[in-house]
């Protein structure tokens, strides 16, 4: 066994058993610590490299997953990048087809409004005894278009009509008045203006300015 042990040759358990229970040379014991050191030693070396190549294979595999995750990651937010500019794009359309819709419905209304306005004028008129002799819808003028020139024996009626009466279309229906008056020879041009919100404001301007507010 001692030169077993000499030679750094592997002992079976049983010569580690027989060593252990009869040794009694001070040297075999000693070689025998000696080889045991060299055993310990040698495992620990190869535990450390099992250990190193360990923690490698980690690095290694935990470096692949994040390039993985960042892919992935960088996969979806592109994705969510282009569903949000479709929706936005969706929107958008749905937007411009509504706003489209609201301004055709805006100017069917204004139509409405301004045919039952200028009918009711036109009978308060012949009611007041005046004989309409015309009445012109959207009557080109210098000035820009009227609503509706609406003509008597002895007077011609500029109407305009607003769902909404501003002191600029006060001002308006006045410059329009005045563009026409040269056509109309003799007769007087009254400007007539009217809709379904008209402030007091607004009213107490257009009187001053010598316009007819129904």
């Amino acid at each position: 066994l001692s030169e077993k042990v000499k030679r750094g040759e592997e002992l079976s358990d049983k010569e580690l058993d027989i060593v252990a229970r009869y040794v009694t040379n001070q040297n075999l014991l000693m070689q025998i610590m000696e080889y045991i050191d060299k055993k310990n030693g040698d495992l620990e070396l190869k535990l450390r490299e099992e250990i190193r190549k360990t923690r490698e294979d980690l690095e290694r595999k935990i470096e692949e997953v994040r390039g993985e995750l960042t892919k992935k990651i960088e996969d979806v937010s592109s994705e969510l990048r282009k569903s949000d500019m479709e929706i936005k794009d969706e929107l958008t359309k749905r937007i411009e087809r509504v706003e489209s819709n609201l301004e055709a419905l805006r100017s069917d209304l204004g139509l409405v409004a301004e045919e039952a306005f200028v009918d009711r004028f036109v009978n308060r008129l012949e009611r007041s005894g005046e004989k309409v002799i015309n009445v012109y819808r959207h009557y080109e003028s210098p000035a820009g278009e009227i609503d509706a020139v609406v003509e008597t024996q002895e007077k011609v009626y500029v109407v305009e009509v607003k769902l909404r009466v501003e002191i600029k279309d006060v001002d308006d229906v006045v410059a329009k008045a005045k563009a026409i008056r040269e056509e109309y020879g003799n007769k007087d041009v009254v400007p007539v203006i009217t809709g379904s919100r008209i402030s007091k404001a607004v009213r107490g301007y257009a009187k001053g300015m010598n316009v007819i507010v129904i």
